[in-house]
């Protein structure tokens, strides 16, 4: 009896050791995208405190997170991240005003992002309708709210951003 119970839980451990070999295999086998996971952990911590802060700190942190997500948006596995797009055309928004860039950010946001319909994907086309918008290519900025609405047509500030569009470009509707 006591023997029994010894070999069964020498064989509990082994197969905990088995899947946690199994794991650390998986992991570094995928070198790419487990460096890119750490470089966004670290672009959102510093996106995160320039957001906290203020002048030249906040400054700093928001010029640390746009390094890394270049970096990250530069290997081919976080090229495909669309959490890494979504934070790059919010600080091109943001903290670079650079619309035309943002727009290109949230559309690749939104393209990677449109197979889960999360919240990043209706964020990303909300915040690309409205780049747009502010670019006065209203149809653009109609058809890319469209889109949005149709995934989340409770949401009232998609349904606000709508109607500004829809009256813009004369769909009174």
């Amino acid at each position: 009896m006591v023997l029994e119970r010894g070999f069964e839980e020498i064989a509990q451990h082994l197969i905990v050791q088995q899947n946690t070999l199994a794991a650390i295999a998986d992991t570094l086998s995928r070198p790419y995208e487990t460096g890119a996971r750490e470089l966004l952990r670290e672009a959102t911590r510093a996106l995160e405190a320039g957001m906290r802060t203020n002048g030249k700190e906040s400054q700093a942190e928001y010029e640390d997170a746009m390094r890394l997500l270049a970096v990250i948006l530069d290997n081919p596995i976080g090229g495909r991240n669309y959490t890494a797009w979504f934070q790059l055309g919010w600080l091109a928004w943001k903290v670079n005003p650079d619309v035309a860039a943002a727009e290109e950010a949230f559309f690749n946001a939104a393209r990677l992002s449109r197979d889960k319909a999360d919240l990043y994907h209706i964020s990303s086309l909300r915040h690309m309708a409205y780049m747009q918008y502010l670019q006065n290519k209203l149809n653009e900025a109609y058809e890319s709210i469209s889109r949005a609405v149709h995934l989340s047509p409770d949401e009232h500030d998609v349904l606000y951003d709508a109607a500004r569009y829809a009256a813009k470009t004369g769909r009174e509707e």
